[in-house]
């Protein structure tokens, strides 16, 4: 019935997908479910993620050490780093709008001052940043 009374309280434009999911998870498990599940998620999405960059990472270096010829190695394992934080800052720089709080301190605070919702840039670019 919360879920119903949230929804007649308020109007709906004001919710998202997310919101109207936790409404409706909250009212089916208690808590500590949804803390261990929410761990669970978290853990996978970043296993995968983790995968993922693993791949990419080996195709790489596959395709460098076959198809690179070998004098010009060096020149490129020298130049990927520099091309990978060139690309970072031109991303943060121009797609977030120079958004550069960096700093874990600046998510708990805007998590805690806004109820625990943060801005979907704002964890895309904390991502991006610390890669």
């Amino acid at each position: 019935m919360q879920f119903k009374r949230a929804f007649i309280n308020y109007p709906y434009r004001k919710f998202n997908f997310a919101e109207i999911f936790l409404f409706w998870v909250n009212e089916r498990i208690s808590r500590s479910q949804f803390l261990i599940l929410s761990g669970v998620l978290v853990g996978l999405t970043a296993g995968l993620a983790g995968v993922l960059l693993k791949v990419i990472v080996h195709h790489i270096q596959l395709f460098i050490s076959t198809e690179v010829p070998f004098k010009e190695r060096l020149f490129v394992y020298a130049i990927f780093p520099l091309v990978g934080i060139t690309l970072t800052a031109l991303v943060v720089k121009y797609f977030f709008k120079g958004d550069e709080d960096k700093e874990l301190s600046f998510v708990l605070k805007n998590i805690s001052q806004n109820q625990s919702k943060l801005k979907s840039s704002k964890m895309y670019s904390q991502i991006i940043q610390s890669g």
